[in-house]
């Protein structure tokens, strides 16, 4: 079966890992900004050049209001992940149901999205290996940049670790300014 992952950037998702696994084309609308594109197994293609497929998933909801939905003949999903879902709900919820798009979502914003829907963990395949760990208890946390530690739970998850470091011995790190390759490479140890 052809199938064709459609994406804002390879970040969505993890669309970059999933179209790994898949091995299908995979459409993008803007320049991966973290370096995910370097693992595809196939070129990246434009808004403008959407393949036919007989399955289209959707990796992000926002991506749904960014592309004619009309015009894709194949099965659609959608992986509700990102927070375009959250600001644009009424919206997406209305393509979702108008071109019965098939819902998977990730477990934060499942009590959010009312369609029937399925679970979506972002897939790892197989990035990396095991450096052995530590002998600490480690959490590592990776908003990207500094501009969304305060939009992903960075100061709450700050003074969860502070409130356990009384009781645990605990090593945290707080993963910013790195490609998503080396924060993969850095929660490995």
């Amino acid at each position: 079966m052809s199938i064709c992952i459609i994406c804002i950037d390879t970040t969505f998702s993890g669309a970059a890992v999933l179209q790994r696994e898949l091995d299908c084309n995979i459409v993008t609308q803007l320049p991966d900004p973290k370096g995910y594109n370097k693992i595809l197994t196939r070129k990246e293609l434009s808004f403008d050049n959407i393949p036919v497929a007989k399955h289209y998933i959707f990796a992000g909801a926002g991506v749904l209001t960014k592309v004619n939905l009309e015009e894709l003949p194949g099965k659609k999903s959608v992986l509700i992940t990102d927070s375009h879902y959250l600001t644009n709900t009424k919206t997406i919820d209305q393509l979702i149901e108008r071109y019965n798009i098939q819902v998977h979502c990730m477990a934060d914003l499942w009590k959010f999205c009312k369609h029937e829907k399925k679970m979506y963990v972002h897939p790892f395949g197989k990035l990396i290996e095991s450096t052995g760990g530590s002998d600490k208890f480690s959490i590592c946390h990776s908003p990207y940049h500094k501009y969304y530690l305060n939009t992903k739970g960075s100061s709450e998850i700050q003074w969860a670790i502070e409130q356990l470091k009384t009781d645990y011995e605990i090593h945290y790190k707080c993963l910013i300014n790195m490609s998503w390759q080396d924060a993969i490479k850095a929660k490995a140890q």
